[in-house]
């Protein structure tokens, strides 16, 4: 449980950067969409996660954190749900 909230947080610290507009919004969502399929999935939070150096985080783990931005409930981060997530980070 503690893994995965500083995963949480280490989630908030990348995408918390001020994005000027839609353009960076891309780039830094492209980041997580390894496969360019235009969503995120567990195992791409998983891999960038991993990347950062956070190995104690579990597949999931990143489910219950994709959990609580998807909207539509297919599972996966769309560019809307992630650009949402964006706007409502401090």
């Amino acid at each position: 449980m503690l893994a995965e909230a500083e995963a949480g947080l280490a989630l908030e610290g990348i995408v918390a950067a001020e994005v000027a507009d839609e353009g960076e919004l891309r780039d830094t969502f492209a980041v997580f969409d390894a496969d360019g399929d235009g969503r995120i999935s567990a195992k791409e939070l998983r891999a960038v996660l991993a990347s950062l150096g956070d190995e104690r985080c579990s597949v999931e783990d990143c489910r219950r954190m994709i959990g609580g931005v998807d909207t539509d409930g297919d599972g996966f981060v769309c560019f809307n749900e992630f650009t949402r997530m964006m706007m409502l980070a401090p």
